[in-house]
């Protein structure tokens, strides 16, 4: 696990779970532009346990709530 984390960090300068919120939360922001899935199911397609920790996450990474992106874009 260790070895990967590395590699992970050294290739795209992220720690391994900051990179797969990073992927998480881009598939997600595809999601809510070009779709009418609710929140919830956008969340848990992307691999999210629960709506309240992605909205949490996405807004950590993209600076606004998921409500907001979907209304703007």
């Amino acid at each position: 696990p260790n070895y990967i984390s590395n590699l992970v960090k050294q290739y795209t300068g992220y720690p391994l779970n900051g990179y797969l919120n990073l992927v998480r939360t881009t598939k997600a922001s595809e999601m809510l532009t070009f779709t009418d899935k609710s929140i919830s199911e956008v969340a848990y397609s992307c691999g999210f346990y629960d709506a309240s920790h992605f909205i949490k996450c996405f807004k950590k990474t993209i600076g606004i709530t998921p409500q907001q992106y979907r209304n703007n874009y």
